[in-house]
């Protein structure tokens, strides 16, 4: 079984850079230029968490994610402390 976690964000490239100076893994040499199956241009980028594990970072509208996950998964997500710490800023 494989299968891939993805965070949606509003600003890529600010987490990125955020990311890069907090001395994170990157899987992705570079921030991705990406066109969605609807056309839509967006940026992405993988990232391994502290455990290790590959994460898709990707742009997205809040309100689209919104629809995505339930509220009680807002706010179990909202709660962790690597969530704290990386999504601070916000």
């Amino acid at each position: 079984m494989v299968w891939q976690t993805t965070l949606y964000v509003n600003d890529t490239e600010s987490l990125y850079n955020k990311l890069q100076v907090a001395d994170f893994k990157f899987v992705s040499t570079e921030l991705k230029h990406l066109q969605t199956k609807d056309g839509k241009h967006i940026e992405a980028f993988i990232v391994r968490d502290p455990d290790g594990h590959a994460m898709l970072i990707e742009e997205n509208d809040r309100s689209e994610v919104a629809v995505k996950i339930n509220k009680r998964q807002q706010i179990k997500i909202r709660k962790a402390q690597w969530y704290k710490r990386v999504f601070s800023y916000e």
